[in-house]
């Protein structure tokens, strides 16, 4: 017996071990893709030039599937817009109309990435925040495309939500748009700073290194040595200061709120 399949975990243990050997198969390189597309050309009498199927095969995404796909519609486009021959030229104008850039990711490939990166800041963020923003089924982005993005290196996925990572903006030519919070002390993008409420409910999204020469013991001798962060909303820039200097920033009819509450020693005690 033979089986295939490209979720393992899902089968139990004991039907996993009635097969003998396991082998696992990975993405097909140019180089094979190229020839299968030469044989599958061959089947269904298509001319193609030998630079016309390396092309096909560099955006196929090392998998026989889409590269015969891909070969399919180029034969559509060169039969209508040429001389019907799959030429480098053809098969780069019709990829280019079905919008499939020079390493295989798509347009809804192009929406997750910038999507993540110019909605999000970068993340990270949760996968249902994500399938809303693109408009597409969690379970799609997660089990379609995401794996592909995955291992190519654009993004990460962690306990707090999916990173876009450097290959995305190296890519798209982009820029991060990140700031440091409170001189290292904890990496926030802007997007969590302004939208909180975006934010998932798990525990590791509170989980930061605070290191304990930064934890205050004792208050200042002077109230007004407190430290103050300041934080331009329009400039979009973090400054320290101390307390005292609230003033400066203070404008008339503002409403300053005072709180008198103390902290004191206390341990709460809960049953999950």
């Amino acid at each position: 017996m033979v089986g295939a399949t490209t979720r393992a975990g899902l089968l139990t243990s004991p039907m996993r071990d009635r097969f003998g050997i396991t082998l696992y198969v990975g993405y097909y390189k140019s180089s094979e893709l190229a020839e299968i597309i030469h044989r599958s050309a061959k089947r269904l009498k298509i001319e193609i030039t030998k630079d016309g199927a390396i092309e096909i095969a560099r955006r196929s995404r090392g998998t026989p599937r889409i590269a015969n796909r891909l070969l399919k519609r180029c034969r559509d486009y060169s039969q209508i817009q040429s001389d019907g021959i799959v030429t480098l030229k053809a098969a780069k104008d019709a990829l280019l109309m079905l919008e499939i850039d020079e390493i295989g990711l798509d347009n809804m490939d192009k929406r997750i990435l910038l999507t993540l990166v110019n909605n999000f800041y970068g993340g990270p963020v949760g996968l249902q925040n994500l399938a809303v923003a693109i408009g597409e089924e969690a379970e799609t982005i997660e089990e379609v495309y995401e794996p592909f993005l995955i291992q190519e290196g654009f993004i990460q996925r962690t306990s707090r939500g999916r990173i876009a990572l450097d290959r995305t903006y190296d890519h798209y030519n982009l820029k991060k748009k990140t700031e440091i919070i409170n001189k290292g002390i904890y990496l926030m993008t802007k997007f969590e700073i302004f939208n909180n409420e975006q934010n998932s409910s798990h525990l590791s999204d509170f989980y930061y290194d605070l290191p304990k020469k930064l934890i205050a013991k004792y208050p200042p001798k002077r109230r007004g040595d407190s430290k103050l962060m300041v934080l331009d909303r329009e400039k979009k820039t973090i400054e320290h200061h101390k307390f005292s200097d609230i003033v400066k920033y203070l404008n008339p009819n503002d409403c300053l709120v005072l709180n008198n509450t103390k902290v004191f020693p206390a341990r709460l005690f809960a049953k999950r």
